[in-house]
């Protein structure tokens, strides 16, 4: 939200009787409700649904980190191994792949997934972690605080790919067409995201 919420500020300024509703939710759950209607475009990692009407353009590759308090034995590591994250807990965000390829990842080594905690708010997640209750993982764009630190994982690759969807041939309001033409011309990489071919179709 904090990449969105510029944008948005700008449509409410220009439609002031706009109602905004916004939808968090698992990546099959905004896929129902892009083709029903529900849902005039979303901003999501990747739907995994290959519906031929859906129209994906990337905007930007979000980086991410492990998240430790400064104490956290791991950080007196050269470098932090998938193994060395076996007795730790995992905090993380509903619906983050991250997650769910970082437990895959256990997996191919030989290794059980650590125990793991969803916390909804990524403030909550960084105020568990600052009471040691567990690891995170954490959006590199987001000041996390003084006495927190991030991590890499050696070998996995803690990257998402953000984009826009649309469905072909749906009449826009006037609103999220806006919407739409702000965030295929904005350039991300001012925000400190890595740089891609914004507005390049995943078709």
């Amino acid at each position: 939200m904090e990449q969105m919420t510029p944008i948005l500020s700008e449509i409410a300024g220009a439609f002031p009787n706009i109602e905004i509703n916004i939808f968090r939710g698992p990546p099959h759950e905004i896929a129902d409700k892009m083709k029903s209607g529900d849902l005039e475009l979303a901003v999501s990692e990747p739907l995994g649904d290959e519906w031929e009407r859906f129209d994906a353009r990337k905007l930007y590759q979000e980086e991410f980190g492990l998240l430790v308090n400064r104490t956290h034995p791991l950080l007196q590591r050269n470098s932090v191994e998938i193994e060395d994250l076996v007795n730790e807990r995992l905090l993380c965000r509903p619906y983050c792949s991250l997650t769910d390829m970082l437990e895959l990842e256990f997996r191919k080594h030989g290794l059980t997934p650590p125990s793991k905690h969803e916390v909804p708010l990524v403030e909550d997640l960084a105020s568990m972690v600052r009471a040691n209750l567990g690891v995170g993982i954490w959006p590199k764009s987001r000041e996390a605080g003084g006495d927190l630190r991030l991590a890499q994982i050696q070998g996995f690759d803690m990257n998402a790919l953000i984009s826009l969807y649309t469905v072909f041939g749906r009449k826009q309001s006037a609103a999220a067409s806006t919407f739409v033409r702000l965030l295929r011309s904005k350039d991300w990489s001012a925000e400190g995201q890595p740089a891609i071919m914004a507005g390049e179709s995943l078709h």
